[in-house]
């Protein structure tokens, strides 16, 4: 059987075409250090403990809100926890994510409940609220959700500060 140069030139992007296909079907085992994720994931609490201690300060927040707000708490232990369990070991990107975006989660629906308050009552907590976006971010940028790119947070500097900024708390 003899092949000319044009079959074979007409075969190579079908065969090309194959073998990208089967890169796609092939289980990812790329895996991360829970370290870095558990890290960020205690500035998180420091950040949602920080609004609501604000936040309840105020005597700005319902009853309703005030159970959300402890629920998000509870929600952020509970992650730390798992993490903590799971310290210096090397697990799938996959259980990453679950962390990262439940972390995220709970972020969000605390900015959902406080940013409408500070807006009204307090610049000082809205201003310090900015800083969730950051950390949603940051928390991204650690288990591959988003690549580096120019958004505040996603590089190791703007890391640095914001969760330098967490710590000082609100006003400072």
């Amino acid at each position: 059987m003899t092949f000319s140069r044009r079959k074979i030139l007409t075969t190579i992007p079908g065969i090309v075409g194959i073998v990208a296909l089967a890169g796609c079907g092939s289980k990812t085992t790329t895996s991360w250090s829970v370290d870095s994720l558990q890290s960020e994931a205690q500035v998180v609490d420091k950040f949602v403990t920080t609004v609501i201690a604000s936040l309840e300060s105020s005597g700005h927040i319902s009853a309703d809100q005030k159970t959300a707000i402890n629920a998000i708490e509870a929600k952020v232990a509970s992650i730390i926890a798992s993490m903590s369990a799971a310290s210096g070991q090397t697990l799938t990107i996959d259980t990453g994510k679950t962390w990262a975006k439940s972390l995220i989660s709970e972020i969000q629906q605390l900015l959902a409940i406080a940013e409408p308050i500070a807006a009204q009552y307090s610049t000082q907590i809205a201003t310090y609220l900015q800083l969730g976006s950051g950390l949603i971010t940051i928390i991204q940028t650690i288990v591959g959700m988003t690549t580096t790119s120019a958004r505040y947070g996603s590089t190791p500097a703007d890391r640095n500060v914001i969760n330098a900024a967490v710590y000082k708390g609100i006003g400072a």
